[in-house]
């Protein structure tokens, strides 16, 4: 699975590995992991993990809200999208 294009990739530059983590944050937020070779704990895991990253407001390099600044967008409507 991608969640990155060469479109984007080109248009983008190194933004768009930010994006792709960003979106692959969100799926797994919304119901873990589809990879199929998995377990159902894995899964569990990785919504876990997403929604603390979600919520962390560290502004660390690679925290959702450092992605957020990078990325121009606003982290509280990202969160409110994401978490409800």
């Amino acid at each position: 699975m991608s969640f990155v294009s060469q479109e984007l990739v080109r248009d983008f530059g190194y933004k768009a590995l930010w994006i792709g983590v960003l979106m692959r944050a969100i799926a797994d937020a919304e119901c873990g992991s589809n990879w199929n070779d998995y377990s159902y704990y894995s899964h569990s895991k990785y919504r876990e993990n997403a929604i603390t990253w979600f919520r962390s407001e560290s502004r660390d390099v690679c925290s959702f809200l450092w992605v957020c600044d990078l990325l121009g967008l606003s982290a509280g409507r990202v969160r409110k999208m994401v978490l409800g």
